[in-house]
């Protein structure tokens, strides 16, 4: 079972060839908040998280999230606590939607690039070990 990433933003499409080898790259068309239900379903199967989605963000609004997830492993079960991260995330989302809705185009690349350095990093510590 390979790593999963499932995202919204559009710089992590040329990863799939790169990368397929070690993960599979899940891209949606929705929101952020279509990100986190979308991978709190993989959590409730066969997946944990491989890091904290909101790591490196402060907890504010963000149009582009990417979410790394990793084959559930039998001697760490963090189930329940990752989830209860990914519904804190949509929480945060419902209670920043108008702000979401105004950020300017200029800005929401800021946020892709910002989410895209932490998924690389996130995807660099994962091949090291």
């Amino acid at each position: 079972m390979k790593n999963l990433i499932v995202t919204n933003n559009g710089k992590l499409r040329f990863l799939k060839s790169a990368m397929e080898k070690y993960f599979e790259i899940i891209q949606i068309d929705g929101t952020s908040k279509d990100v986190a239900e979308i991978s709190r379903e993989y959590l409730m199967t066969d997946y944990q998280l491989a890091a904290d989605p909101m790591a490196g963000r402060r907890e504010r609004p963000t149009p582009y999230l990417t979410i790394v997830l990793e084959p559930k492993n039998i001697r760490k079960d963090h189930t329940a606590g990752d989830i209860l991260r990914v519904e804190g995330f949509c929480a945060m989302f419902d209670a920043n939607k108008k702000i979401l809705e105004q950020i300017p185009e200029s800005h929401k690349k800021d946020f892709s690039l910002i989410d895209y350095t932490l998924t690389m990093s996130v995807c660099d510590k994962m091949l090291d070990c």
